[in-house]
């Protein structure tokens, strides 16, 4: 069975407005477990709202989403929120962390939030995660005083902390020099490879896409040669 499956899935914005945009137009997609796979589009696509969508951060307007088996618009808000913490993690286009919190403080926070996970395991769990990636020393340094590299690894590390099924990546090197999205990309060759996360990143640069193992193309929110 799928990991995901969209089918007929419409989304809109401003809808029966003037300013209605047709973000997603009737998109058929299914993901297999343990893919790594590359969204591809142009600035406007749908790129973003399709990972949006996918990772429970944005509603959809008609069709159908089923992840990991349950059809995601018979859930309540609050089943929602709980479903996309435990088996979900996304890192923002622009990071999106609490820039006055320490590297430390940002990934516990998906940890606290976690009913099965207990208070006294959050901090060595979430120190461990930044270890692993590298930036340990950083624990105790606010992220606004990270370089950009930095960021992206606490962003990773707070994505993965609850190691979620499906993990989202939108323009995930889009603001790094290139030897450092290269050290970014290996990361997420890392834990797809060894931890079996599903990722999906969405890229406008064809090097990033190449090293994926599916490119999905997404023009005018259509998804272009589908895979049934």
């Amino acid at each position: 069975m799928s990991l995901i499956a969209l089918r007929q899935t419409e989304k809109y914005y401003n809808k029966g407005k003037e300013t209605q945009v047709h973000a997603l137009r009737e998109v058929f997609l299914e993901i297999e477990r343990g893919e790594m796979v590359a969204v591809m589009g142009v600035s406007g696509s749908g790129k973003s709202t399709l990972l949006h969508v996918l990772g429970l951060l944005d509603s959809f307007d008609g069709g159908q989403y089923v992840f990991d088996g349950t059809d995601v618009s018979a859930l309540q808000p609050n089943q929602l929120a709980l479903l996309r913490n435990e088996k979900i993690g996304f890192v923002m286009q622009n990071f999106g962390l609490i820039l006055h919190q320490t590297a430390l403080q940002n990934v516990s926070l998906p940890l606290l939030l976690n009913k099965h996970t207990k208070y006294v395991q959050v901090s060595p769990r979430a120190l461990k995660l930044l270890e692993e990636l590298g930036i340990g020393e950083k624990a105790a340094v606010p992220v606004d005083q990270l370089s950009g590299g930095q960021q992206q690894r606490v962003a990773i590390a707070r994505a993965i902390a609850n190691e979620p099924l499906l993990l989202l990546a939108d323009e995930p090197t889009g603001a790094l020099d290139s030897g450092t999205a290269e050290e970014v990309m290996q990361i997420f060759h890392r834990l797809n490879e060894e931890k079996g996360m599903t990722v999906i990143l969405a890229t406008h640069d064809p090097k990033v896409a190449a090293e994926c193992s599916r490119i999905v193309y997404i023009s005018d929110g259509i998804i272009q040669g589908r895979r049934d």
